[in-house]
């Protein structure tokens, strides 16, 4: 749990695998696979220890395709239909994927983590989505910081305790 200008905020990260790498079964907590039901029970008892914003980290999608696949869509509308989920943030692709608006939330498909300023997709890709994010298209941000440019576009004043 984090605070963001005084809202408590759930940070949730899941994977669609390991590359083959094997999950250790002694420390099975190591690795969240993408698993829908789950990571809503995952949200739900988030928001229930006190997450008034509930974000998702999917490492997800096809590598190198801009565009998201049937699978990252289905499971953002899962995941945005819940009330525990507030907003769904996409990387592993190595290229930018669009931000979508599902209802009243969002979705960042896909964000080159590793070289926001450009990307194999075309040079700059990177800064033109954190200047869709910041509103300010400045240099990148290590992904940490992401959380908090995103964020700053959510009206969270209403929440704040």
């Amino acid at each position: 749990m984090h605070t963001v200008n005084g809202v408590r905020v759930g940070l949730l990260a899941y994977t669609y695998g390991t590359n083959g790498v094997p999950v250790p079964a002694a420390t099975p907590w190591l690795v969240n696979l993408v698993n829908v039901p789950k990571i809503l029970a995952d949200a739900h008892a988030a928001r229930l220890a006190g997450a008034q914003f509930v974000a998702v980290s999917m490492h997800w999608g096809q590598e190198n395709q801009t565009a998201p696949t049937a699978l990252q869509r289905s499971q953002a509308a899962a995941l945005l239909a819940s009330p525990d989920v507030d907003l769904i943030i996409g990387d592993h692709v190595h290229v930018v994927q669009p931000i979508e608006r599902i209802g009243s939330k969002y979705v960042i498909y896909g964000f080159n983590a590793g070289e926001l300023g450009a990307s194999s997709a075309g040079p700059g890709l990177g800064k033109d989505l954190q200047g869709s994010v910041d509103g300010a298209g400045a240099a990148a941000s290590p992904p940490a910081q992401v959380l908090v440019l995103v964020l700053g576009r959510f009206d969270l004043a209403g929440l704040a305790a």
